[in-house]
């Protein structure tokens, strides 16, 4: 890989942190080689289908809830909670975790925490931790009962689902201890308060990043040493999901790569701005090519060719490596001077004495000597059942650690006010009517003309009008709760099952539940809907059916799309649908109708027909036999 000296670009082999059952299998390793107590804030998992058997087993002996995840995937999709294994679907790849019943509750909802954590060199190790994140609320009142181990608004903390739910609110400003999403800092001070031992808990927390990222380094360390040229190439940015339980005590959830930096609310601007404009200085790309760097990429060359460090006396060690890496100790040095809100987390005066067995190569101890010279080095080198864990003096940085965690956090953009739903161009266009519907009009006719004239939607143009039309019914679905929007709510309920590609059974079970409220519904179909736009987007990102001569002109279409409504776009989808009636349609995975199922194009369609999804509801999955496919003009 030819990265160049001055480009900047996430570590290699970070999946072995990112992915769940990498992570896991990493940790694991940890706990064989140095006991299970010391990396116990991992629940007992399984990866299946390999370890189904023993699944079985433990199953058996526990009779406890299990946590089911795919292995590869983000905000809360394909998760789900189950008593059996045998609900359990191994079609593809997943992990099986022991639920932890017992969380934090906050206003009586279970709680977990975003936390922002920055690598910016596996060799040396060195870890920041952002000083505030974010603390997510379930938006149903937790209750461990088994009949609600299908609502996901009641287990799962995930803002991508909760926000579609009546009952979420979000914490106007960072020192509010309300709303379903509220800051790290405001918990901390919160739970002081109370007189609970927050100290323990934030070292703890601390504790558990190093340990896992302690746990990959040497898989990174390799792949970085083949393939980046300088150890400035390379940073990232994690972000930590950790549930604590109702004991204070830390949990590992997942660790997620490239972690959402999306502002829908005031309090994510404040928190994500300040944290961007924080990494982008600490990270300090450099200009040009100083003479330290040159020396440092000769110092990286030799290692590489000649492996680990030969072996040496403890103090030749250090000599040889202050005098060989000094300038990238200084480069590490200089950027903790541009650290802002970002609290360094390893190396700290005692954290080699405390992480000798898991990060005590020869790098990072010259490194540690480098920073704190005047440090006691009798620890260094005694085994791990000789010392017990935290029994080090806590140091006055330790002390200055915690209390900025409590600190309020007064950075970032603070804007006056956030919709958590966006008004659709279309809208504010119609406050004007009559121009707004002679202009949508008039660009709709003109693509009717162009496909009378011969002109098609490609794959990628029919499948985007559909993500718009989909994002309209979203932004919609709050209002069908009540009774006259029932019907429609339940078209929309039986699309989502009918598109469901995976645990089909356990989404009709959450929403025949009679202890689902509607609102709990609601939440759950728009998650579901979001969750099926993502893999329409992922389909339109392949590189297929993108358009040319013979499909609809993309400017005009671009145009059209900003200021169409749901109405607008079920028009020009529907017209696409009557002039290639037998054509697998882009827009659903390449589905068919069957003939009786065409729909006559509506001359007046009126607002929220959801004519498209009455249609869609009788696909024939995988198409009727008698019908010839026809290709889709390409």
């Amino acid at each position: 890989m030819n990265t160049g000296k001055h480009l900047s670009l996430n570590h290699q082999r970070s999946y072995e942190l990112t992915r769940k059952d990498r992570l896991y299998k990493n940790l694991q390793r940890m706990q064989d080689l140095y006991g299970t107590r010391h990396f116990d804030f991992i629940p007992q998992s399984f990866i299946l289908p390999a370890e189904y058997k023993e699944l079985l087993t433990a199953s058996h002996r526990l009779r406890c809830p299990w946590i089911v995840k795919p292995v590869a995937s983000s905000r809360g999709r394909g998760i789900y909670l189950t008593y059996e294994p045998s609900d359990i679907s191994i079609e593809e790849p997943v992990i099986v975790s022991r639920y932890i019943d017992n969380p934090l509750l906050i206003d009586d909802n279970k709680s977990d925490l975003r936390l922002y954590v920055l690598v910016t060199s596996y060799d040396p190790l060195v870890v920041y931790l952002y000083r505030e994140g974010l603390v997510r609320c379930a938006t149903v009142k937790y209750t461990s009962n088994a009949m609600n181990l299908d609502n996901p608004c009641v287990h799962l903390c995930n803002y991508s689902i909760n926000k579609y739910h009546s009952n979420f609110r979000t914490s106007p400003d960072l020192e509010a201890d309300d709303g379903h999403k509220r800051s790290f800092s405001s918990l901390i001070r919160s739970l002081s308060q109370s007189g609970k031992d927050t100290r323990k808990l934030i070292f703890s927390i601390e504790d558990l990043i190093i340990k896992t990222i302690a746990s990959t380094a040497s898989h990174v360390n390799i792949a970085c040493n083949m393939f980046v040229p300088s150890f400035t190439n390379c940073f990232e940015l994690y972000g930590f999901d950790i549930l604590i339980d109702a004991n204070l005590k830390p949990w590992l959830l997942e660790v997620n790569f490239s972690p959402s930096l999306g502002c829908d609310t005031s309090i994510d601007k404040q928190i994500k701005s300040a944290m961007l404009c924080d990494l982008l200085n600490i990270v300090g790309i450099e200009s040009k090519v100083t003479e330290w760097c040159r020396e440092e990429n000769v110092c990286r060359t030799d290692k590489r060719q000649s492996g680990r460090f030969r072996s040496k006396s403890a103090n030749n060690r250090r000599q040889s490596a202050k005098s060989d890496f000094s300038p990238i100790f200084h480069y590490f040095e200089e950027q903790h001077t541009r650290k802002g809100e970002f609290i360094r987390i390893f190396p700290t005066e005692i954290s080699m004495y405390r992480y000798y067995d898991y990060a005590g190569t020869d790098l990072n101890i010259a490194f540690h000597n480098y920073l704190f010279p005047k440090g006691d080095r009798s620890m260094l080198g005694v085994k791990k059942s000789r010392r017990k864990d935290f029994e080090f003096p806590i140091t006055d940085t330790d002390l200055a650690r915690y209390q900025n965690y409590e600190e309020y956090f007064e950075k970032g953009y603070v804007s006056k006010k956030i919709n958590n739903i966006v008004r659709p161009i279309a809208e504010i266009m119609r406050e004007s009517p009559e121009d707004g519907n002679r202009w949508i009009d008039t660009i709709f006719e003109e693509l009717k003309y162009s496909i009378n004239a011969g002109k098609r939607l490609s794959v990628s143009q029919a499948r985007k009008l559909f993500i718009r039309y989909l994002g309209c019914i979203i932004q919609r679905l709050p209002y069908l709760a009540s009774q006259p929007g029932q019907q429609q709510l339940n078209l929309v309920e039986k699309f989502v099952c009918r598109v469901a590609t995976k645990n089909r059974g356990l989404h009709q079970k959450l929403l025949a539940s009679p202890r689902a409220t509607v609102d709990d519904k609601v939440a759950f179909i728009s998650a579901q809907l979001r969750s099926f736009i993502d893999g329409l987007e992922k389909e339109c990102k392949d590189g297929s059916g993108f358009p040319n001569n013979n499909h609809l002109d993309a400017e005009i279409l671009e145009e059209f799309c900003n200021i169409a409504s749901e109405t607008d776009f079920e028009r020009l989808l529907a017209l696409h649908t009557e002039v290639e009636p037998n054509c697998s349609l882009q827009f659903l995975f390449g589905r068919k109708f069957s003939d009786h199922t065409k729909l006559p194009l509506p001359v007046i369609c009126e607002e929220g027909r959801l004519d498209l999804l009455k249609k869609a509801c009788l696909l024939n999955g995988h198409g009727s036999p008698h019908i010839v496919e026809k290709p889709c003009s390409s």
